[in-house]
């Protein structure tokens, strides 16, 4: 994402983008091996290690002051840890006595965006733990999927997400790998479908996908209700 994007977005030159491979590399190896290692002094070590990666490839954006949430936005990650200016006014949304009210919540009860004590007690293992077999599960018994990401988000980035659902494992991901991408909702994005697994690419969407592209959100979450094939 950060040397190829659809917006043509250079934010690193190609030796450092070359660098940052090596280094994915190598953190793939490491969130491996705190998934299997089973010697728990070393696991902890390396899924340590591990989680170390995220601070070292989100670098550049921090350096930059740009958002990972939208590559075309700024943020100063300092002043906006989760780099949504809309944090705010969601926050006070949701905190106003009236909408606690029509919702049901208990006055005492205070709403905040990632909360990082809920967070913590994530484990760094838990963190890298492989949740791809119960989508194969889920697949497997005719359940559908959707796997969608914006393009311009770089946090959860279309790459990775694309790269999960074609490597996925199920009775059909022969068929899934072998599909076309195409067009979906007239420029809208790029989707790939095949026995109920769909991936879509959203164009012009940040992390935010229903925030940035509301329209295209709406058609894309009534679409998979509906049953229909993207």
């Amino acid at each position: 994402m950060l040397f190829h994007n659809p917006q043509g977005i250079k934010l690193v030159n190609e030796t450092e983008y070359e660098q940052l491979k090596s280094i994915a590399a190598g953190c793939a190896r490491d969130m491996h091996k705190c998934k299997n290692e089973a010697n728990q002094v070393e696991r902890k070590f390396v899924c340590q290690k591990a989680a170390e990666c995220e601070q070292t490839l989100s670098g550049p954006l921090k350096r930059l002051n740009i958002s990972d949430m939208d590559i075309t936005k700024p943020c100063v990650h300092d002043e906006d840890p989760n780099c949504d200016p809309k944090e705010k006014l969601i926050t006070t949304f949701l905190n106003s006595p009236s909408t606690k009210e029509i919702l049901g919540v208990p006055a005492h009860v205070t709403w905040e965006e990632c909360v990082d004590p809920v967070i913590n007690r994530w484990s760094n293992y838990d963190m890298y733990a492989d949740f791809t077999p119960y989508i194969s599960e889920l697949l497997d018994e005719g359940l559908p999927v959707l796997i969608y990401s914006g393009d311009k988000d770089a946090n959860c980035n279309y790459f990775g997400n694309r790269a999960v659902a074609l490597k996925l494992e199920w009775k059909h991901g022969d068929d899934f790998r072998a599909a076309e991408d195409r067009d979906w909702n007239d420029g809208g994005g790029l989707a790939r479908s095949s026995h109920g697994l769909s991936f879509l690419q959203v164009h012009g969407a940040g992390h935010m996908v229903p925030q940035d592209q509301p329209e295209q959100a709406l058609t894309m979450i009534a679409q998979f209700l509906s049953g229909e094939e993207f």
